[in-house]
């Protein structure tokens, strides 16, 4: 709706600065006479293109705070229609159109709106940066580093610059280069780059945790945070610090202030979901996870949490159904398919069927990152039925990284194995 009323504004403006002609009109008459009423005075003219010059302002200004908001679709349609409305292309829209496209990642418009800049300007630090992050999105780090550095020998305390370049030693495992040009950007100038404070912080997060400099990374969150409490960014991390550290319930606190931020916002969601499993109300967690997986359907992560939840809250036909969806575009899906052979195992009602179980934990993968979780499935269906078999699988599910939902099961199985061997021992079977 907001395309069709900005490219309405502007096929307006269009019809005033070029009426159409009439077709009709024999191209070799001549040209009809007019009368002193209907030609346009100087006056006349000027305000015609005051308005034109003021409308390009106004959306100007609308893309600047879609812009601050990063609603890209939105400052991108401001500005290509500012610089349409406007009698001469303006460098400062044209750099914010070019910046709005690179956010979108759309490299190749980006490119063709730098060539108008770089007419209008030359080669500036601005033109340099933003040629710098074209060339971090096309995963070209080298040539990216050398623009920054380009761009910081012009001006040494350029913000975004200095973050860029940062970004690109990051993405080349240079954390030490880039931890110092994150921390000279946390303290650099502020041009119009929409780079916040808190993203610079946030990105010195990121190089502590690779270098597992972990309090320090908890530093730099809190930076970030006090920069910008309200920071969905900020608590996402925050939120990930705390869940790693085994701050659980802490971890619910932030996953509500951020939900409360952006109630919209799957990642809100999905932190929500996961944070209330992980403290037991099972059926909280259910309504977000159905929150995160409308909002986010092609998340595999947010299905499989759903379909967790609802064998857990006891709903196993709404989990089977999920998990029939997933087959059906992915019939050897390892994870469903386990998910289905344990489902079927540990029914407690008329879709409890240990055979179809078995049937189908037989062509889970022996090998591969599931395979210890595969295992587990495998020994959970034989439990009843063939102790030997459930003991070989238990000893190839042991994982030393083994989620906290694998664990859960694996102890279970454990003292429900050692219970029938002590039954078996004591009648002598």
């Amino acid at each position: 709706m907001k395309r069709r009323h900005l490219w309405t504004a502007v096929l307006q403006i269009f019809m005033i600065t070029f009426p159409p002609t009439d077709e009709r009109t024999d191209k070799t008459s001549p040209a009809p006479q007019m009368s002193a009423a209907s030609i346009a005075s100087p006056a006349d003219r000027s305000s015609t293109a005051l308005s034109e010059t003021e409308r390009s302002r106004q959306l100007l200004s609308q893309g600047r705070v879609a812009f601050k908001k990063q609603n890209w679709i939105e400052a991108e349609e401001c500005f290509t229609a500012s610089l349409a409305a406007a009698s001469e292309k303006s460098p400062d829209t044209l750099f914010l159109l070019a910046r709005c496209q690179l956010a979108q990642k759309h490299i190749s418009q980006s490119a063709e709106t730098l060539v108008q800049l770089e007419a209008l300007e030359g080669t500036t630090v601005r033109c340099l940066c933003i040629q710098a992050l074209s060339r971090f999105l096309s995963e070209s780090y080298t040539d990216a580093i050398h623009l920054a550095t380009q761009a910081i020998s012009l001006d040494p305390n350029h913000r975004y610059a200095l973050y860029v370049r940062g970004m690109a030693h990051f993405s080349m495992r240079e954390y030490e280069d880039a931890l110092n040009d994150f921390e000279d950007a946390a303290v650099g100038a502020d041009p119009d780059f929409g780079i916040s404070t808190a993203a610079i912080h946030l990105k010195r997060a990121q190089v502590f945790d690779a270098l597992k400099q972990y309090p320090e990374s908890v530093a730099a969150v809190s930076e970030a945070l006090e920069t910008e409490p309200s920071s969905v960014d900020a608590l996402v991390s925050y939120w990930h610090c705390q869940r790693r550290d085994g701050y659980t319930k802490e971890a619910l606190s932030t996953a509500q202030r951020a939900l409360e931020a952006a109630p919209q916002d799957p990642r809100t969601n999905s932190m929500c979901a996961i944070s209330f499993a992980e403290t037991g109300n099972y059926d909280a967690a259910r309504i977000y996870a159905e929150q995160w997986h409308q909002l986010e359907k092609s998340s595999q992560s947010a299905t499989k949490l759903l379909c967790q939840l609802h064998h857990t809250c006891g709903d196993s036909t709404e989990a089977l159904d999920l998990i029939g969806e997933m087959l059906s575009v992915e019939p050897e899906n390892a994870w469903a398919k386990a998910e289905k052979a344990l489902i079927l195992a540990t029914a407690t009602n008329e879709l409890k069927d240990v055979t179809q179980a078995q049937r189908i934990a037989s062509t889970l993968p022996v090998r591969g990152e599931l395979s210890a979780w595969c295992a587990l499935v495998n020994a959970i269906c034989w439990i009843d039925s063939d102790l030997q078999k459930a003991q070989a699988f238990i000893e190839r599910a042991e994982d030393k990284n083994a989620s906290s939902r694998h664990k859960s099961y694996l102890r279970q199985i454990k003292s429900r194995l050692r219970f029938a061997m002590a039954e078996q021992t004591k009648t002598g079977i």
